[in-house]
């Protein structure tokens, strides 16, 4: 039966096993052939086995093989343990895996006693999936033929041979001390069995606890057995007893040591995921990209033990002890991390884990940014549109009533008396005056939304500043009775042109709404460490329920049917004076009407200058 493309590109998944064996570059080629050819999904697998140390020719090996294998575009991976047919057969389970392509070495590789082999044993476990074996019998003879011959680390070796000495003596002593109490020679045999498995958690080399092993043997038919001082033995049940004491010594020391390389292992991978919930929780609280990546950067290297290089934008080139781990946006590279991680080892793929947090927290501050951005282009088109509506609207009436005026006097000047002349000039200045109020809160507000209302601060009478806004109050506020009282001489740092802006917004605020001819009252008292200037009417006040929301852009309250208002001057009042550090209020004037208050802070005057 033959499948065709669509269902090789659904179903056909191929995976191939890594390891330092030279053959395996063969067998990787081989799997990225098959893949291509069944235009499949191709994964890598390594098995990192906890009691196999690799020499530094292997791991430059395996770093080859890795490389490899992610130039064909497989998905590479690690675990670590001892039982590869396990291994593989449960990655493929769960990556629904269809292929498995592996060495003839590996896959006819039995144990001692007999075990079926990886083939066999991988036909048992996956049985819906194809085992596809490679011959590299001669180069995996020639490895390990190297690698018998390879010299031993000769500094480890003698640590190890003089701790196993020192467990020997030990072992002696507590022998003869047994002797003398009169103990079985069962319970000396124990003792030497229990220094096997002691040798056995201590060093790392498998000769030294084999040796010290017969070494026990040894002594045990030299010093306790007759005749003493003898490798001879009259009783021919020794020869038994020392067979069964050197087989229980030397299994000793085997689980002694696997269970050192197992708590070793289990150790590293709690410190390991550790890091990698360290890592989780710092790249999430991390406000910034920066803090992100110096999150990412800090954990690498407390992974690698190692420097970790953080360089932005296209990666550099990778030396061959070097690893990259790039972080992608948009199809493009944002940030690489250069490190120089071991390939065979789990830190490989805990660095993944962690670099893929730092991918994704950086496109969600990004995505947050791009959306905040948009939010505040939407609130600037929003403001935009409603200056449109409030300019169209507010402007046409003075500029309908300055146009008109004008004709009548271009048309009919001599038709009218000069009471009516002096009404229509009036007219077009108060007119021409309010537009140039409005053209100036509209300049303010764009330097507000733009971010370019800078303060040219100058230490000023607070009293003078009021008095100087009083001489630029429109016309038409004149008509109402102004009045002006300051307590005390209070200096002030300010830029005093906007705060004659806002006494002026304010009076023009307080006319607004107040009767003809009654009385503005503006004061400037002193108020703790502030200088507070109020302006106070007599109009009929501001409802409670609007009083949080007078402050506000475009709010304008009540129609006014004799004054026209964009809803920007006590906006703009509350901008100004909080820029200075101060605060604006609204309060009930009594009986009638409402007082604004803005405070400022006083300045400190040197009497010298």
């Amino acid at each position: 039966m033959s499948l065709s493309n669509s269902d090789c590109e659904r179903r056909c998944h191929i995976l191939v096993g890594l390891s330092a064996a030279p053959s395996n570059k063969k067998i990787i080629e081989t799997a990225g052939r098959m893949a291509s050819a069944f235009d499949a999904t191709l994964s890598a697998l390594y098995i990192a086995d906890p009691g196999n140390n690799l020499t530094e020719e292997e791991r430059r090996r395996l770093h080859d093989n890795f490389r490899l294998a992610e130039s064909l575009g497989a998905e590479v991976s690690s675990v670590s343990g001892s039982d590869v047919a396990f291994h593989l057969s449960e990655y493929a389970r769960l990556a629904g895996v269809t292929k498995i392509v592996i060495g003839r070495s590996a896959a006819s590789k039995k144990s001692f006693f007999g075990k079926p082999s990886i083939a066999d044993r991988l036909i048992l476990m996956a049985p819906g999936t194809d085992i596809y074996i490679i011959p590299d019998s001669e180069t995996t003879f020639r490895m390990h033929a190297r690698k018998l011959f390879t010299a031993p680390d000769a500094k480890g070796l003698i640590k190890d041979f003089g701790l196993a000495f020192g467990i020997l003596a030990a072992a002696t002593a507590l022998g003869y001390l047994f002797s003398a109490l009169g103990f079985s020679e069962a319970n000396i045999i124990t003792v030497y069995i229990l220094g096997a498995l002691i040798t056995g958690g201590v060093t790392s080399s498998k000769l030294c606890w084999v040796l010290s092993s017969i070494a026990g043997v040894l002594l045990f038919n030299l010093l306790f057995t007759a005749p003493r001082f003898s490798l001879k033995a009259y009783d021919e049940g020794y020869l038994v007893t020392f067979f069964v004491m050197l087989a229980a010594s030397i299994f000793a020391g085997t689980l002694a040591s696997k269970w050192k390389t197992r708590a070793k292992e289990a150790s590293r991978r709690a410190y390991r995921t550790k890091i990698l919930f360290e890592a989780n929780r710092l790249i999430q609280n991390a406000d910034t990209e920066e803090e992100i990546l110096l999150a990412t950067k800090e954990q690498l290297q407390k992974l690698t033990s190692s420097d970790v290089t953080v360089v932005k934008g296209a990666p550099p080139a990778a030396r061959p002890s070097e690893k990259l781990y790039s972080v992608d946006r948009g199809g493009a590279h944002y940030a690489t991390f250069i490190t120089d991680i071991a390939e065979e080892s789990f830190e490989d793929s805990i660095a993944k884990s962690i670099v893929g947090e730092c991918r994704l927290a950086i496109d969600n501050k990004l995505n947050l940014a791009e959306k905040e951005l948009a939010a505040a282009s939407a609130k600037r088109e929003e403001l935009r549109a409603d200056l449109l509506r409030s300019i169209s609207h507010d402007l046409r009436t003075p500029l309908t009533t300055i146009s008109g005026n004008a004709a009548n006097l271009m048309t009919n000047e001599n038709a009218f008396d000069s009471d009516t002349r002096q009404a229509i000039y009036s007219d077009i200045y108060n007119d021409s005056v309010w537009l140039i109020k409005l053209v100036e809160n509209l300049l303010s507000v764009t330097k507000i939304e733009d971010g370019k209302l800078k303060l040219r601060l100058t230490t000023e009478l607070m009293d003078e500043v009021v008095s100087e806004a009083l001489t630029h109050v429109r016309f038409q506020e004149k008509s109402s009775k102004i009045t002006f009282s300051a307590e005390e001489f209070l200096f002030v740092k300010i830029d005093a042109k906007l705060i004659i802006q806002v006494v002026v917004n304010l009076i023009d605020n307080a006319a607004k709404y107040s009767p003809q001819g009654s009385e503005i009252a503006v004061s400037v008292a002193r108020d703790g460490d502030f200088a507070a200037v109020t302006v106070a009417d007599h109009g009929p006040g501001v409802p409670d329920e609007i009083k949080p929301k007078v402050f506000e852009k475009f709010f304008t309250g009540e129609n006014v049917p004799r004054r026209r208002s964009l809803g920007l001057g006590l906006y703009l009042a509350r901008v100004i004076i909080e820029s200075h550090g101060g605060a604006i209020d609204l309060t009930d004037n009594e009986p009638t009407g409402a007082r604004f208050t803005f405070r400022l802070p006083l300045a400190e005057v040197n009497i010298n200058e």
